[in-house]
């Protein structure tokens, strides 16, 4: 069945949600390391600005806990992001592909994170979940695969941070063809990241993973 083709455009959040559109080669663009991840309370206001939610409610979330046993035990975590502004719930539920590395120093000038002291400031993940509307949006649930990208670059890592704050990115594709779904910011080049974004509060924190071998996937 030929799938028709869906853009959402929200002026305030650079997010956008498409069936049927652009597609994607590989994403991961890190060597493979041994690392993983833990992200908490994380909330995103990447644009202010009409059209505005209720008062007090939080446009994006996300968070979870990626890759924290070398064997890829418990699927390899789980990651949750949950976008407001179009009704939407992504579940990464099996995240088996892990790499690791350092950011631009433009962006994050120190290699490597504290608290705990390890060798890498970024982690792109990959893996498959599901993603499903909420909010009155009745898409879904499907099976999708998704590869995201978390940076560490201060302690603790929202907007409170300063400069030095950690940003994210997301982006949500059919498993058999590539095909984008979802995206967070906005894609641009076909297979590659999206650029990622400061968040505005909680953590992202990269771990060192005292492994014989790279996680499981390598």
């Amino acid at each position: 069945m030929k799938m028709r083709k869906m853009l959402i455009t929200v002026p305030s959040i650079v997010a956008v949600l498409l069936l049927g559109g652009a597609t994607a080669e590989a994403w991961l663009e890190l060597p493979p390391g041994i690392c993983w991840l833990t992200g908490g309370g994380i909330k995103l206001e990447p644009v202010t600005g009409p059209p505005r939610l209720a008062e007090g409610q939080t446009k994006i979330t996300t968070g979870g806990v990626v890759h924290p046993a070398c064997d890829g035990a418990g699927a390899g975590g789980n990651w949750n992001h949950v976008d407001h502004t179009v009704g939407l719930h992504f579940k990464g539920t099996d995240i088996p592909l892990v790499a690791c590395g350092n950011v631009d120093p433009a962006i994050c000038p120190h290699s490597g994170s504290t608290s705990p002291t390890t060798d890498f400031n970024v982690i792109e993940f990959e893996g498959s979940g599901t993603l499903e509307g909420i909010q009155g949006n009745k898409f879904g649930p499907v099976d999708v695969c998704f590869a995201a990208k978390a940076v560490d670059c201060n302690e603790p890592g929202g907007a409170n941070a300063g400069a030095l704050t950690d940003r994210y990115s997301i982006v949500v594709f059919e498993c058999g063809t590539s095909n984008v779904i979802y995206a967070f910011p906005a894609v641009g080049a076909v297979g590659a990241f999206p650029d990622t974004l400061p968040i505005a509060t909680g953590n992202m924190q990269m771990h060192s993973n005292p492994c014989d071998d790279p996680p499981l996937g390598f």
